[in-house]
């Protein structure tokens, strides 16, 4: 219960249900997702949760900005 989970490229929060689902509790978690659409989606999903934080941010080693390029491929059957 003192365990403060970070998960960075956090996407939706697949990975918090994860982590929630093999801990039996928390100190924080902090979901870290610079997708803004994805960000949206994550803050919803994790809303109803106690001491836990979205940032729409990326993790580096240096403070800048970033551009993130999302490539959409549709494949038809």
């Amino acid at each position: 219960k003192d365990e403060v989970y970070l998960d960075l490229g956090a996407y939706r929060g697949d990975t918090v249900d994860e982590f929630l689902h093999y801990t039996d509790g928390y100190k924080e978690i902090v979901a870290v997702e610079p997708n803004e659409k994805n960000y949206i989606k994550l803050s919803k999903h994790i809303e109803s949760l106690e001491n836990t934080v979205a940032l729409n941010c990326a993790i580096g080693d240096e403070i800048s900005t970033a551009y993130i390029s999302i490539t959409y491929k549709i494949l038809l059957t």
